[in-house]
């Protein structure tokens, strides 16, 4: 059913002659009575009885304006929402992070895009790479943010790399490396390792770079949290390898120490990832501007 043909079919309501209702929308009177025909043949029941110079309403006709008047405002609204949508006057995005990415480098996009954007609803999941993909997947998130080293069907996905994290070794100020600002493998053969289980995706990249049997008899403690390692090598307990971003706050405050590894790139890369078949409202396409 045609909303021009709605609209035209109320103001005839209103006006009562198609002559009037052509010089009011400036089209001929022929094709104002071939819009009312075609209503009426679609719905199988004549509208108005022509009486005159008037045409009155019959009983169908007047059953049918209220739910035309219906359909007509919805519409109407429909459109203004879109608009809005459009302006980013309202509108909500919908996305994920892994916990590194949520907590240290997705707030500083957030208060950028708060302030240009203050009516955007944000909906922000921080969770596993495993988790935020499925959410990609059924489509209950727009897009997520995932360490490059995740594994994505790139027939699916589109992904591009938004950032270069860097990782380093840390250790506590009070350790005997502290003092240094690199370091090799033989310096660290016999130290105990705060690591994420093997499962995590940052295990599997250092295995990867670094190698397997050295984790091996090194990795004595393993802790699901980052901020759970990072206060593991606060009490001496062992050293790790995490991003420098994570600790830039202990290490200004001189509680922990980023080092080096020499002869090994620890360089990683932080991809945006979203689904190449859906659409990108408006909202995800100027927060994909403030990473820029």
């Amino acid at each position: 059913m045609d909303i021009t043909r709605l609209e035209t079919f109320l103001l005839l309501t209103e006006l009562g002659s198609f002559t009037e209702v052509a010089n009011q929308l400036y089209c001929s009177q022929p094709a104002v009575s071939k819009q009312i025909k075609t209503l009426e043949d679609e719905l199988g029941v004549p509208l108005f009885n022509r009486i005159g110079k008037k045409n009155h309403l019959t009983i169908q006709g007047v059953y049918f304006k209220r739910y035309a008047q219906e359909i007509v405002n919805t519409y109407s609204m429909a459109k203004e929402h879109i608009l809005q949508l459009e302006n980013l006057e309202e509108g909500s995005i919908n996305f994920g992070a892994t916990n590194f990415i949520g907590v240290y480098l997705i707030p500083e996009i957030l208060a950028t895009f708060r302030e240009k954007f203050p009516k955007i609803q944000i909906n922000f999941t921080i969770s596993s790479s495993k988790k935020l993909i499925a959410l990609l997947e059924n489509d209950t998130i727009e897009f997520a943010f995932l360490s490059g080293y995740i594994d994505l069907i790139k027939e699916r996905f589109v992904i591009h790399e938004v950032f270069k994290d860097n990782l380093k070794v840390i250790v506590n100020s009070n350790h005997k490396l502290a003092n240094r600002t690199s370091i090799t493998f033989s310096d660290i053969n016999d130290e105990t390792f705060i690591l994420k289980g093997e499962n995590s995706s940052m295990y599997k990249f250092l295995c990867k770079r670094i190698g397997k049997d050295f984790f091996k008899d090194n990795v004595l403690l393993k802790i699901s949290n980052q901020e759970g390692i990072k206060e593991a090598v606060l009490k001496n307990l062992g050293i790790s390898i995490m991003s420098e971003k994570a600790v830039q706050h202990e290490n200004k405050l001189g509680l922990l120490k980023t080092l080096d590894l020499k002869d090994t790139d620890l360089t990683r890369s932080i991809n945006l990832v979203y689904d190449k078949n859906h659409n990108l409202t408006p909202a995800a396409k100027e927060f994909f501007k403030c990473i820029e």
